[in-house]
């Protein structure tokens, strides 16, 4: 069951990447003076850190980087390199993180809004 939430995690990804683009492009349409973005990535990330290995979360990062280097910038190293050490940064700071239901608010808050 747990190699079953590994892998079907990783297929969501695209899937969880192109709802973060297009919804925030949605939002856009409403309010053209003000460029307002989604970072449902960063919270899947996040969340993503408590069911698999370190090694496995930065595959994660760096394919969730190339996706998003391909789909947006059509230039491969930027979101990937950025993508892996914000993933880095969440990985190893998981225990202050996940400690109470504040931390983790404020954690999310974080990443949604900056």
């Amino acid at each position: 069951m747990r190699l079953l939430k590994q892998i079907g995690m990783f297929l969501l990804l695209p899937l969880i990447i192109l709802i973060d683009s297009h919804l925030g492009q949605f939002v856009n349409s409403f309010f053209p003076h003000f460029q307002i973005v989604s970072h449902f990535i960063f919270i899947f990330l996040l969340f993503e850190t408590i069911e698999v290995s370190e090694y496995l979360f930065l595959v994660y990062c760096l394919f969730i980087g190339l996706i998003y280097d391909i789909y947006f910038f059509h230039l491969v190293g930027i979101a990937s390199l950025l993508f892996v050490i914000i993933g880095a940064i969440i990985y190893k700071n998981n225990a202050i993180i996940f400690s109470n239901r504040w931390t983790r608010l404020l954690a999310i808050l974080m990443m949604t809004f900056f």
